[in-house]
């Protein structure tokens, strides 16, 4: 469970960070930290294709299973990316979506938790933190995730 020192130490290092890479990969590292998470990826929404910017996995797994991902491959992410609202997606559900369960069994994870990255008023990237052994991020956790992606997004734009 994440502690508030470890929430502001998370907002500590992307508060540092002087690039845009540089808080992408400060983001990813602490939204596994503050979310609980076994790891994540941020990728940029280039128009109907997604590109991984930065991913993070403490036990270096990797998330790329090619050059990037088409959006319309996937309705579910499409949806987050559209409505700006995060959805999550595990194994466990009764019928969890086929394109989303498909990239967690080959990635060897049981959920994720995607959620948009807003930049300038729009969905900038995707952030998805990747859990194991259990079905969904706390909602505590959760708050948390968002409140850092939603801080990561303030500063790409300053930074940019």
């Amino acid at each position: 469970m994440a502690v508030p020192e470890g929430e502001a130490r998370a907002a500590e290092a992307l508060e540092r960070a002087t690039t845009v890479p540089d808080l992408l990969r400060a983001t990813a590292v602490a939204l596994v930290e503050v979310a609980g998470a076994q790891a994540c990826s941020i990728s940029r929404i280039l128009g109907d294709a997604l590109v991984i910017l930065t991913e993070y996995a403490p036990g270096g797994e990797s998330l790329t299973l090619g050059q990037g991902y088409l959006v319309t491959d996937f309705p579910l992410t499409q949806e987050v990316i559209r409505t700006g609202e995060p959805r999550a997606v595990t194994l466990f559900d009764d019928a969890p979506d086929a394109e989303e369960a498909s990239v967690l069994e080959e990635l060897g994870f049981d959920g994720v938790l995607m959620m948009p990255l807003p930049v300038g008023g729009e969905c900038w990237a995707l952030v998805e933190l990747y859990t194991r052994g259990r079905a969904t991020i706390p909602p505590e956790h959760r708050a948390r995730a968002e409140g850092l992606v939603a801080r990561a997004g303030v500063l790409v734009e300053q930074l940019s």
